[in-house]
């Protein structure tokens, strides 16, 4: 017996009533003082539908709940990766079996029991999806009774008290002291009225945005990625008002030769309209049955990999001549107007089938092109920015990238390897260094290009975006003071923020891996824990099918991007100080911004203009993503990878440099160290815990 769903596609469905929407919180700590184990000690649980909530004050309650019944649950929490690591022993200790996604999926599809089995959606870079457990019920004779568990935050992906405020109509997070989180709970602890408010306020502002997201668009999506990616699919009609996503960019439905066919043994599997004339006729009059197969425009993992090594992002660098030094000069920001929308909706992007043709492409013939080469080269001027970022092997099916964009390169460096690049990159590199090629190994042509595709979507949630713009600008003329303050002011901030996440997510999912690599779960009886294995080559399933996202789409739309960057940033001719992905830091005032750069003047907002952002009296920059301006009122502005706003209160202009120590300025100021930490999770056999850690700056490293 098969079944015709999936488990995960019936659990976010709301027509089947028997499946139970809910969302759920736990609340942990510390076993003892020792601080060897951690526990739940209280969960709660809301079912978003129907309002009802219960909560409990143990793991095993919890457990019970969902697993004791014949219900179908389908259960939210935010942050799965902290929440999930309390779940997942315990399903090891009452006797569950877990098997890889891929298997239990098959198993589900070809009606096998799978009583007792459980899977998880966890990546080889340690992303939680979901947690998928199939109960010893059934709901009915076709459909198993099973829980599957999701993370909301990959959604919504930001922190329960922004998500409150974005829906502020609705209950808000309640915050505590740092005692009332890190108070040890006792086995057995009877909740207070007070923990119960807050248990319950989590599940509240959860619910809220949950339901919200269903009223407005009839469904809940599992991710911000897969969100964008529904609404940009659904944008791809044509003039008749006909979706041709698939044709265009998935593959098109093919008749092949099939792998048993006598007399025909030298074309089996072959695309049957490929064959020669003459064969397909032979073929025709020998009532052979042909097999109607779909044919992936990305065919293999050779093909994507070798797209994938010419898709590259945003450039983030510092002007190594500022680098760490401090200026005290008038600097001005300026970024671009949505600079990826801008490049999807204006610029010609490939799509459909395309060719390997060995040697150099023709630059003479429409259309687009990657080619992979063995080149040299060198930056023009020292003030150019560099754009080049080698790719490099790492084993077979993985890809380790470089982080640094290259001011120079000689030919035998790289002569185990090649450097690919799109069409538009080759522009870009000709332009910025003396780029030579040495030879042209093979290139892959686009003769189809087009700028039609996914208008719909950037007018649509760039609309949305300059809505939010607008209000965040009146309020902010009304209340020059206090407007970061004002609820208005920040919802517009959160839905602003929701419209750039839309807007900038639905090109990158085409350039997804083609391989998705997971982990696997063991428990390990001696140390009563659970190892997370990553799958690696040798260990993943040689059935599993590979993605076959469009790739090409991703790589010319970021070659896009990046070639406006670059061409904005040589125009400064040196006083460029930094930029990343969409926005340039430089010497001067906005009047002295060059003519070539197109400016939106009149606050249009227009797609694709630069427009001014802030400006600064004095600045630092310490490497990409890490630095330090100040404007006219002598108010610092700092941008930290990796710092919390609490670490960011201990920065200013005297401490904000390499060499910079959160614990030790919040020793030297008579504060509590624990209070401007980076929280690092630490796994133990039970659960997981945040624990402090210190948070250091570093002298950058940077490429020749």
């Amino acid at each position: 017996m098969s079944r015709k769903y999936l488990p995960f596609t019936i659990a976010k469905s709301f027509k089947y009533s028997y499946v139970q929407h809910a969302v759920a919180d736990f609340e942990t700590c510390f076993i003892d003082q020792k601080r060897e184990n951690v526990r739940v000690w209280a969960w709660g649980f809301l079912n978003y539908i129907t309002g009802e909530y219960e909560e409990g004050n143990n793991i095993d309650s919890f457990i019970d709940h969902i697993l004791g019944d014949k219900n179908v649950y389908d259960i939210g929490f935010h942050n799965l990766k902290f929440d999930g690591h309390f779940i997942i022993p315990q399903l090891f200790k009452r006797g569950y079996q877990f098997l890889p996604n891929d298997q239990f999926m098959d198993k589900w599809s070809s009606g096998d029991d799978l009583s007792g089995f459980f899977t998880h959606n966890i990546t080889a870079m340690g992303q939680w999806f979901s947690i998928t457990i199939c109960k010893p019920h059934n709901v009915n004779k076709s459909t198993p009774a099973f829980v599957h568990i999701w993370d909301t935050y990959k959604l919504f992906n930001k922190k329960l008290s922004e998500i409150g405020l974005q829906y502020s109509t609705g209950p808000q997070k309640i915050q505590e002291d740092r005692a009332f989180y890190e108070e040890i709970r006792p086995e057995g602890h009877e909740l207070t009225e007070r923990e119960r408010l807050y248990l319950k306020a989590d599940c509240d502002v959860l619910a809220t945005a949950l339901l919200q997201q269903l009223s407005e668009f009839g469904t809940i999506y599992r991710t911000q990625a897969s969100k964008a990616f529904h609404f940009f699919k659904e944008s791809c009609t044509d003039e008749s008002g006909n979706n041709n996503y698939k044709l265009k960019y998935e593959g098109i439905q093919q008749w092949r030769v099939p792998e048993v066919a006598p007399g025909f043994e030298d074309y089996a599997g072959a695309t049957v309209r490929y064959l020669p004339k003459k064969v397909r006729n032979e073929l025709y009059r020998s009532k052979i049955e042909v097999v109607d197969a779909f044919e992936h425009y990305i065919p293999d993992f050779y093909t994507w990999s070798d797209i994938k090594r010419a898709y590259t992002g945003g450039i983030s660098y510092v002007n190594y001549l500022y680098m760490e030094k401090s200026i005290y000069e008038k600097i001005t920001v300026i970024d671009v107007n949505s600079m990826y929308p801008y490049c999807l909706r204006t610029f010609d992007i490939p799509f459909g089938r395309f060719v390997k043709i060995d040697g150099a492409p023709d630059f003479n013939k429409p259309g687009a092109w990657i080619a992979g080469a063995r080149v040299s080269f060198k930056l023009k001027k020292d003030s150019n920015l560099p754009c080049i970022q080698i790719k490099e092997k790492y084993g077979r099916e993985w890809l380790r990238e470089s982080t640094d964009y290259m001011k120079y390169g000689e030919e035998d460096k790289y002569n185990e390897d090649v450097i690919f690049f799109t069409s538009v990159d080759y522009e870009t590199f000709k332009e910025n260094y003396d780029f030579t090629v040495h030879k042209w190994l093979y290139h892959y042509y686009f003769a189809n290009v087009s700028n039609m595709d996914g208008k719909k979507f950037v007018d649509y949630w760039y609309h949305v975006k300059q809505d939010a713009d607008n209000t965040m600008k009146r309020i902010k003329k009304a209340k020059p003071d206090t407007y970061k303050e004002d609820t208005a002011y920040i919802q517009a901030a959160l839905k602003r923020q929701e419209a750039k996440i839309m807007l900038n997510s639905a090109y990158g999912k085409h350039g997804t891996k083609y391989f998705l690599y997971s982990k696997y779960s063991f428990y390990n009886k001696h140390t009563g824990s659970v190892e997370y294995v990553p799958e690696t080559e040798l260990s993943r399933d040689p059935n599993k099918e590979p993605s076959h996202y469009y790739c090409p789409y991703a790589a010319f739309v970021t070659a896009y991007a990046r070639q406006m960057l670059v061409r904005t940033w040589n125009a400064f001719d040196g006083r460029a100080l930094y930029c990343d992905t969409d926005s340039i830091h430089f010497l001067g005032t906005p009047d002295s911004i060059p003519e070539s750069v197109a400016v939106d003047t009149d606050g249009s907002g227009a797609l694709g203009l630069w427009k001014v952002e802030d400006e600064f009296i004095k600045a630092r920059y310490i490497r990409s993503k890490s630095y330090i301006e100040v404007d006219q009122d002598g108010k610092p502005h700092v941008t930290c990878a990796g710092a919390t706003p609490e670490i960011k209160e201990l920065m200013d202009w005297d401490t904000f440099r390499v060499g910079f120590n959160a614990w030790r300025i919040a020793e030297q100021r008579g504060l509590d160290y624990r209070d401007h930490s980076k929280l690092t999770p630490r796994i133990y056999p039970d659960g997981v815990a945040l624990e402090p850690v210190n948070f250091e700056i570093k002298a950058a490293k940077f490429a020749k």
